[in-house]
């Protein structure tokens, strides 16, 4: 204020001399010298004055004011001055009518100098001394204070539109682009004297087109100026208007400013202030609020802000991570601080990407790093995939779906931690993972991702109701079914994390896994992301069969299974060492112990153990429904080795054993087992003994012998092999058998049963020797013929097969059979009875056959002859009465065709011829019945219980199921009967005629006996003969003649004939 107050005193030197000095130049100019030495700290230099007031005309070619310090700058510099200025002008100090003109004007300004500046309603004052006209071709405004600052201005005009207002003009040159002022002054007066002004002031830059307006009161007092100004401003650049301030420039784009501006010479205030930053796309900023700024300490700034920005790395760039990706962001904010250092104190801001990923930031920023408080921002993330993250994470080993994430980062530009993660991915109702902790630093996420993370301390937990879930999503085979909880705590960095503790189980409604890391190397940047693992694992089952659910094996309860072993990893390959498993039932105990190869997929298994407390009773009594056994059968023990690779589950060596070697059951199977889930293989030896008659009658039905017995047996997907060896008592049998497969089918059957000699009281089939009322036929299930036929019929037998009986004898207290061979086989449809011979004593009997069911219908037919064969012996050793005892011969053949048991007899065609010798029929003398019936019941026959007939022979036609004969012959020693029959198989009926004749030589007119009708209701007629004769030798002669009728001998055959007669 110094400064314009010598200005003040200069033009009063120039002005306001008395009239009579204003008429010398010299006189002038020495007064003026004198004036600014005398009364100011200033020098007065002119050079070429001319002072000619009452001519209007005054000059100077440079005017120079200098402080008393010769050796500081002029404060005040005029070059080619000129002023239309008279002598009134001057005595009345009023220059309304006064011009001024120079070339060049320079005022420097310091704050180092002592001169004392004018108070600021002196400087009011001085606005009534602007001249009607003003021109300057150049003014700089010099401030020297810590920094010099230089502000130019060119073309100055001015002028007094009226005696109160003053308007002006210039243009200046402000960091290279021109500036246009305007300026309008209007003073306010009270009593005389100026105390305000209204100001109205407009400065543009045309080629930015940023315009600032001024309106409003200056006003000054004693101590201070004072405005209240109106503030709009357009700045085509806002680092224009932080420029103004001193402050830093990093925004950018045209700002509008709305303001009311109140304030004094040490500052202002902005209140009511609308900023409207517009720097789209980049971003565009309202804010709202106070700007309170002091020219000695900065300012402070309260603003309201909202807007959009194209990318959170405006607000978010000390976190040194690319955010572009995450596409525009819309928020608002709160800034405090200053225009030089401004903070973002809180913030809010919202971005969507096209992915789908939502990320919400609020917080707190140092945007330019100036002050001590750490930055502070809570991000929320959100999106449909883990995938959207990969620009960040890099790519991930698995997708397990929706995400979201919070997490509060604090630091600055080269250091960031993080705080209060919290991570949730996935369904909670399908499978969720939670992820939660901290990091120390994320310093160089931007370059190295995820790995830049330091100092992580890290808790993972899992959750979910079915472990299916958590198999789709790594797209590996874990069985479903499993509720999976679990927790584990990480540290280390992004690069590796190893485990400090954790558990996590696998709960189903029968099975639970129990799993403790040790130690793991976690590398999420890396393939695999979990390497190294140690940890424990237990299992149990409430039930054994409960595995049956997780591998294609049926196994049945046997009760609980408890393990445990060891997780190992081998780079991709998850190990189970150590495994120990107890299986604790009440009919089972095992132990086994064995690694696992392979955990994902399950393979290379091998497992070593053994079990004990397995019940025989149990195991018999549920392989045969009704076993009635009271006694104890002890226990089985045993031994087993498994191994599972390469898909294929195999026994390598197995063996089961009776504890109890005195006991009535003594077993021991040993052997191997292939591929139990694919080509089945199978080698066994067994061994056994039983030796209680009781057990064998319970398993039997029949009072046996100890047995005894060794067996191998081998199965293959190609075969089946059976071989055994069986002692009861002193007989042995052994069987062999192969089986031919195919696909699980059988194709193929080979047997052969050999037995040296049977006893029938080894095997329970002798009636006498058992217990009394003991049948053994009783306990034989016997099949009936027709259901056997037809069994046969339907069954195809397009598969070769091949089955052998070769007994040497059979040994009853009646049976002597010495030679029994049955041999059939059957080939593309067809049976074949290749042999059925049967040996006894010096006899023999042969049948052969074959049926044929590629014929349409099946085809049968059967061949035999039998000579002499003992009926019912076998059968009464077995306790199985008859009513025909006798020795049989037998000659004939029959063919037939059918489907069923009613279509083969009536198709039935052939012939047979028998005879009966030296039988027993049970019932009552019928031979005397038929003779003489008052002797049959005055002798007593009627009370006899069978007849004895020493020959019956017959020979039958076969037509269509139509048995016929004309020969039917039958000899008691009472009587000889001939006779013709016709039975009819289909329909059940007979027609039978007998002829009876009494080997007394006594005359008797013999009856005709007829029996016709159905076969279980005949009507009986009895008839007599017409002539009487002596029948004796025609009895005599009647048995060689039917004989040989029957059989075909020839009169001079010497062999023993059936029924041969005895002279």
């Amino acid at each position: 204020m110094r400064k314009l107050l010598i200005v003040a005193l200069l033009l009063s030197v120039l002005l306001a001399l008395p009239l009579l000095a204003m008429r010398s130049e010299r006189t002038l100019a020495f007064l003026a010298h004198w004036a600014v030495d005398t009364f100011t700290d200033y020098r007065l230099k002119l050079v070429s004055p001319v002072l000619r007031p009452f001519e209007r005309n005054v000059s100077a070619a440079e005017i120079h004011v200098y402080p008393e310090d010769n050796d500081a700058p002029p404060f005040l510099t005029v070059l080619d001055f000129e002023g239309n200025i008279g002598w009134t002008d001057l005595y009345t100090t009023n220059l309304v009518d006064t011009r001024l003109k120079a070339q060049q004007v320079i005022l420097y300004t310091s704050d180092t100098d002592s001169t004392s500046e004018p108070a600021p309603r002196e400087w009011l004052k001085y606005i009534g001394w602007l001249p009607a006209e003003l021109s300057i071709g150049q003014f700089h405004l010099v401030t020297a204070r810590k920094e010099v600052f230089i502000f130019p201005l060119e073309n100055v005009k001015g002028g007094r539109p009226n005696d109160q207002t003053f308007l002006a003009s210039a243009r200046a040159q402000y960091v290279g682009e021109p500036l246009d002022l305007n300026v309008g002054l209007n003073a306010l007066r009270e009593e005389g004297q100026i105390t305000a002004v209204k100001f109205n002031g407009e400065f543009s830059a045309p080629v930015s087109n940023s315009v600032v307006q001024l309106r409003g009161d200056v006003q000054g007092t004693a101590d201070s100026f004072n405005y209240d100004l109106q503030l709009n401003a357009d700045y085509a650049d806002v680092s224009e208007f932080l420029r103004g301030f001193n402050a830093r420039g990093e925004l950018e784009g045209r700002l509008l400013l709305k303001a009311k501006m109140r304030g004094d010479a040490d500052g202002f205030v902005l209140s009511n202030a609308l900023f409207t930053l517009d720097n789209m796309p980049a971003y565009g900023i309202e804010a709202a609020g106070t700007l309170d700024y002091d020219i000695r300490g900065g300012g402070e700034l309260r603003l309201d802000a909202a807007g959009e920005i194209s990318s959170m790395d405006v607000v978010l760039d000390w976190l040194d991570v690319d955010l572009h990706s995450l596409g525009r962001a819309s928020g608002n904010a709160v800034i405090t601080g200053t225009v030089r250092n401004p903070m973002i104190d809180r913030f809010m801001l919202r971005s969507e990407a096209d992915s789908g990923l939502v990320v919400n930031a609020i917080g707190r920023v140092d945007p330019f790093r100036m002050g001590d408080a750490e930055n502070k921002v809570r991000l929320d993330v959100a999106g449909p995939s883990i995938a959207t993250l990969e620009q960040w994470t890099g790519p991930l080993p698995f997708e397990p779906g929706a995400f979201s994430a919070s997490g509060l980062l604090v630091g600055r530009h080269g250091s960031v931690s993080l705080r209060d993660l919290v991570v949730e991915v996935g369904d909670p109702d399908e499978l969720i993972f939670r992820l939660t902790g901290s990091a120390g630093s994320l310093d160089g996420m931007d370059s190295e991702g995820i790995a830049a993370a330091r100092d992580l301390d890290l808790t993972l937990s899992v959750d979910s109701p079915d472990s299916r879930y958590l198999g789709e999503m790594l797209d590996i085979p874990i069985p479903a079914g499993f509720v999976l909880d679990g927790e584990l705590t990480l540290k280390g960095t992004g690069a590796l994390l190893e485990p400090v503790n954790g558990l996590f189980t696998a709960r189903s409604s029968k099975l639970d896994f129990i799993f403790v890391p040790h130690a793991a190397k976690v590398t999420p940047m890396a393939h695999p992301v979990i390497t190294d693992t140690l940890a424990s694992v237990a299992i149990t089952l409430d039930d054994v069969s409960a595995l049956s659910e997780y591998i294609d094996v049926d196994i049945p309860a046997r009760g609980r299974l408890d393990g445990k072993a060891e997780l190992t990893q081998y780079g991709e390959r998850l190990a189970l060492n150590n495994l120990k498993m107890i299986v604790d039932g009440n009919e089972l105990q095992l132990w086994a112990t064995g690694e696992v190869d392979h955990l994902v997929p399950l393979n290379g298994i091998k497992l070593k153990g053994r079990f004990s407390d397995i019940p025989t009773a149990r195991i018999l009594n549920r392989a045969l429904d009704g076993l009635d056994y009271q006694k104890p059968l002890g226990m089985l023990s045993g031994r087993f080795t498994v191994d599972y690779s390469g898909g294929k589950l195999n026994i390598p060596s197995f063996t089961i054993e009776s504890d109890d070697k005195q006991g009535p059951l003594l077993l021991t199977v040993s052997g191997k087992s292939l591929d139990i889930t694919g080509r089945l293989n199978v080698q066994s030896d067994i061994d056994y003994r039983l030796r209680d008659p009781d057990l064998l009658e319970a398993l039997t039905g029949l009072r046996m012998n100890p047995l005894q017995g060794q067996g191998k047996i081998q199965l293959s997907p190609s075969e089946f092999v059976l071989s055994h060896t069986g002692e009861i008592g002193d007989s042995v049998a052994k069987l062999d058998a192969r089986a031919s497969l195919s696909a699980g089918k059988l194709t193929g059957l080979t047997a052969a049963l050999n037995s040296p000699l049977l006893y029938l009281s080894d095997l329970g089939l002798q009636a006498e020797v058992a217990a009394e009322g003991y049948s053994p036929v009783e306990k034989l299930d016997q099949a009936e013929p027709r259901d056997f036929i037809e069994h046969i019929l339907g069954r195809r037998a397009s598969m070769p097969t091949d089955l052998r009986v070769n007994f040497g004898g059979i040994s009853g207290k009646r049976t002597n059979i010495n030679r029994l061979d049955i041999h059939v086989t059957g080939q593309n449809n067809r049976y074949t009875l290749r042999e059925f011979n049967v040996g006894y004593a010096d006899t023999v009997g042969e049948v052969r056959g074959i049926i044929d069911l590629n014929a349409q219908p099946p085809f049968v037919s059967l061949a035999g002859e039998a000579v002499a064969l003992p009926l019912n012996t076998l059968g009464r050793d077995m306790g199985m009465d008859a009513d025909v005892r006798g020795e049989l011969t037998l000659r004939g053949g029959i063919s037939s065709q059918g489907t069923d048991m009613d279509q083969l007899l009536g198709d039935l065609d052939g012939s047979l011829a028998l005879a009966l010798e030296d039988a027993e029929v049970q019932g009552a003398a019928y031979d005397l019945l038929a003779t003489d019936l008052l002797a049959w019941f005055y002798t007593g026959a009627s009370a006899k219980k069978s007849t004895h007939i020493d020959c019956t022979m017959a020979k039958f036609k076969l037509l269509n199921g139509v048995a016929s004969s004309d020969s039917l012959y039958v000899e008691t020693r009472r009587m000889v009967a001939t006779g013709e029959a016709e039975l009819d198989m289909v329909n059940q009926l007979m027609d039978v005629k007998i002829t009876p004749r009494s080997k007394s030589r006594a005359l008797q007119v013999p009856s005709s006996v007829r029996l016709k009708g159905k076969f279980d209701d005949p009507r009986t007629t009895v008839s007599p003969i017409a002539a009487a004769f002596d029948a004796y030798a025609e009895v005599l002669a009647l048995v060689p003649k039917i004989t040989r009728k029957l059989f075909g001998i020839k009169s001079r055959n010497k062999q023993q004939r059936p029924c041969e007669a005895v002279q």
